[in-house]
């Protein structure tokens, strides 16, 4: 349960995906498989996919990054489902992992493998996971990320310029928490390098291969969801509600806000400053997705970018940050990278083989083996307790003079902000009550009063 519940309130809520026969394609699961699981006796594959009940993650991007030091990264398939019976939120079930992304070379593994097999596999997909989070959503998606728009920022627009105010205290901390992460995360020997499979090097590459090809504004949460397919409300998915209901309250506070200084498109066509922050964005720091020189002619648009400028690094950063410690600092519920090599169709586990040791000790053993060294274990420790243990600043609050409420539509803008917020908060609340009562894992990471202002830590 706790498996599953990683995929939708965990540190990387992003990859959970709607199972659609062509995202299917290459995994070798079976309705016989689903079928000796007693929540899904008499369910089906296709029965689930045509009730929006059928969900995967994919981590065939890692397939070609290669391992070192005796460090494994893996590119698992897994499947999960949401038992057709009962009330809508019924919790999301593990069906099935494939070992590695062509079911030609890798095996299948279900609840009903062999137990260390099974639990093995679920391994192998938090390692996956790991990494994916690690990379692409937290260093790649928001630090750096937000770094580019921030140095843009700079450059284009002045320091009393209405974005420039407005923004400046959603990139309070965050070039220099970067240098620090350079120099002591994403360097060479630094904690990354100690304790992910890949080389520094390719780590670093895929962290920019990842920032450059992403179109920023496809980050929007509902744009997202619907291009994954995690729409439906059959599905628990407590980042999926947070998220969509914070950029709502994000995005109506910068339209409240910046309605006061730009009353038509024109007006946005005709800011050289704002017009120039695009370019610099596109040109020189290779965000995609942005309006071109002279072609963001939209109020609307503006509204966008902004909201999703503040969203990233407020909201989104706490998304992927705070969950670190309390969810990764244990490394065997998350390790970062696996000691044993993926197994193949000819080259099972060790213990699936007829000649295998069966006895007690040797299971530990292999347990051992799958599982990071102790050296390994206190690394990860120590950075997810120091990255998501502290807060700096908090969304919604505004040092005093940083924005200019002399007009009684910003004061307004502000108070609803802040309304809605704690509004927000106390929904969140009554919702984790009902977690608890669940067994599962309360979301509180998107929390309101729990998330900085910006990318700081």
């Amino acid at each position: 349960l706790l498996f599953a519940w990683y995929r939708v309130a965990g540190p990387n809520p992003m990859s959970i995906m709607e199972a659609t026969p062509e995202r299917m394609k290459d995994f070798a699961v079976t309705n016989e498989m689903m079928q000796a699981l007693p929540q899904f006796e008499d369910d089906s594959l296709e029965l689930a996919q045509s009730e929006n009940r059928l969900y995967m993650v994919d981590y065939a991007h890692l397939k070609d990054l290669v391992d070192t030091g005796g460090k494994h990264l893996y590119a698992p398939k897994a499947l999960f489902a949401v038992p057709k019976q009962g009330a809508k939120d019924l919790p999301l079930l593990p069906i099935a992992i494939q070992a590695g992304p062509d079911p030609d070379i890798f095996p299948v593994f279900t609840p009903k493998s062999h137990n260390i097999s099974w639990l093995t596999a679920k391994t192998m997909v938090q390692v996956a996971d790991a990494y994916t989070h690690e990379a692409m959503h937290h260093l790649g998606g928001c630090h750096f990320t937000m770094e580019i728009f921030l140095c843009s920022m700079r450059r284009s627009l002045a320091e009393n310029h209405p974005i420039a105010r407005l923004l400046a205290e959603h990139f309070t901390g965050t070039a220099l928490i970067n240098y620090l992460g350079v120099r002591a995360l994403v360097s060479e020997g630094g904690t990354a390098d100690r304790i992910l499979a890949p080389s520094i090097e390719d780590t670093n590459q895929f962290i920019g291969d990842h920032v450059g090809d992403t179109n920023f504004l496809e980050r929007i949460p509902e744009v997202d969801f619907k291009a994954r397919g995690v729409m439906s409300s059959k599905l628990t998915y407590p980042y999926r509600d947070d998220a969509l209901e914070l950029f709502r309250i994000i995005e109506n506070w910068v339209t409240g806000y910046l309605r006061s200084y730009y009353y038509s498109n024109n007006q946005v066509r005709d800011d050289k400053e704002v017009q120039q922050w695009m370019w610099e964005l596109a040109e020189k720091g290779g965000i995609a997705g942005l309006p071109a020189k002279g072609e963001l002619l939209q109020f609307k648009k503006l509204v966008e970018i902004v909201s999703l400028v503040i969203f990233t690094a407020s909201a989104q950063h706490s998304a992927v940050n705070f969950p670190q410690w309390p969810m990764m600092g244990f490394c065997a519920a998350m390790p970062t990278a696996g000691y044993l090599p993926a197994p193949t169709l000819s080259n099972p586990f060790p213990w699936e083989r007829d000649d295998a040791d069966t006895s007690e000790p040797a299971y530990a053993a292999w347990i051992s083996q799958v599982l990071p060294p102790l050296q390994h274990a206190r690394s990860q420790l120590f950075v997810m307790k120091l990255l998501a243990t502290m807060r700096f600043t908090k969304l919604g609050m505004y040092p005093k003079h940083t924005l200019d409420f002399s007009r009684p539509e910003r004061r307004n803008a502000q108070r609803v902000f802040e309304q809605d917020l704690r509004k927000l908060e106390n929904k969140i609340i009554l919702r984790n009550r009902r977690e608890r009562k669940r067994n599962l894992y309360p979301y509180t990471f998107l929390r309101p009063s729990y998330i900085p202002a910006s990318t700081n830590i």
